[in-house]
């Protein structure tokens, strides 16, 4: 289920009721909203939900397919998501089949409405980002053998290879909302892309040891 808190920390509030899953993917623009994506009617479909909670309301309603990851473009007006696959799809590198994640887009209405897909190869695409000018997607991929970053523009084209990683991959990104860094996993360390500079480099993070002793 989805709960809410204060950043200065405090007391949890609940969003959602149900015993399937609910994770969230982010807030809306104007902040009044939290989307997400949940199996609550069985194979995952997007939803969104007050921030004061209340009734959550049903973006899709396709029970053949997942959809997840929903982003919703900085102008409030799109949604970009993952459809097919699954959100661990980053761990089946190299799969090419009927089941692959491609990354659609589709008008933020409820439902959502004119769905339209943006990647179409034969391997996995997703997580996808906004930049804050709303043209431009950031999202990972592992057509080049290993799962990298991405970037596209808003209709699909213009599809460009950010990183260049031939071990590991790209995991868990997301983006500043000046959109000028992108932060992410990559072997086992934290690592950070400039989105103008286009260059990476990991976060030195100097953490005390913890020792156990008997």
């Amino acid at each position: 289920d989805l709960f809410l808190m204060p950043a200065s920390g405090g007391a949890p509030r609940r969003l959602t009721y149900n015993s399937s899953y609910d994770f969230p993917s982010g807030f809306t623009p104007d902040s009044q909203w939290v989307v997400y994506y949940s199996g609550a009617y069985g194979v995952g479909d997007l939803y969104k939900v007050r921030v004061t909670g209340g009734e959550p309301i049903r973006l899709t309603w396709d029970n053949r397919e997942w959809k997840y990851m929903p982003r919703v473009s900085p102008d409030g007006r799109w949604i970009a998501y993952d459809f097919n696959g699954s959100p661990g799809a980053w761990r089946h590198r190299g799969y090419e089949g009927s089941n692959n994640a491609d990354i659609w887009l589709a008008r933020f209405t409820t439902p959502l409405a004119e769905p339209q897909r943006l990647t179409v190869n034969p391997v996995q695409d997703f997580m996808p980002l906004w930049a804050p000018d709303g043209q431009t997607l950031y999202y990972v991929s592992d057509r080049s053998g290993q799962v990298n970053l991405w970037s596209m523009d808003r209709k699909g084209g213009h599809q460009r290879q950010l990183t260049h990683y031939t071990s590991d991959g790209v995991r868990l990104p997301d983006i500043s909302a000046d959109g000028r860094k992108i932060v992410y996993e990559y072997d086992s360390e934290i690592w950070v892309y400039d989105t103008k500079a286009c260059t990476e480099h990991p976060v030195p993070i100097q953490a005390p040891s913890d020792t156990r002793e008997n």
